[in-house]
């Protein structure tokens, strides 16, 4: 089951600035948070995930976590958790 990421608000520019990245990460979008969790949206599902120490590490506020609707960057880890690694520029 594929899920229609533009339903979800996913566009080019979203896209593009995925592209950016060296590495091969999926899209995703946050639809909610539980203590120190995510929920996220992805084309393979809903997922729960969090945050890489890479993220958790350089964040300086609040501010730099993901709230509830920003676009995310994941990839899977071999546990099957998924991992957020960077967050899109909000519009």
């Amino acid at each position: 089951m594929t899920i229609d990421m533009a339903a979800y608000g996913v566009d080019e520019r979203c896209r593009t600035l995925a592209a950016q990245d060296k590495k091969e990460y999926s899209i995703g979008r946050i639809i909610s948070q539980e203590k120190g969790l995510y929920r996220l949206i992805r084309e393979d599902g809903e997922q729960l995930a969090g945050i890489s120490g890479r993220l958790r590490y350089n964040a300086e506020s609040p501010a730099d976590f993901p709230a509830v609707g920003d676009f995310v960057l994941t990839e899977p880890e071999s546990s099957g958790r998924v991992v957020i690694h960077a967050l899109l520029p909000r519009k």
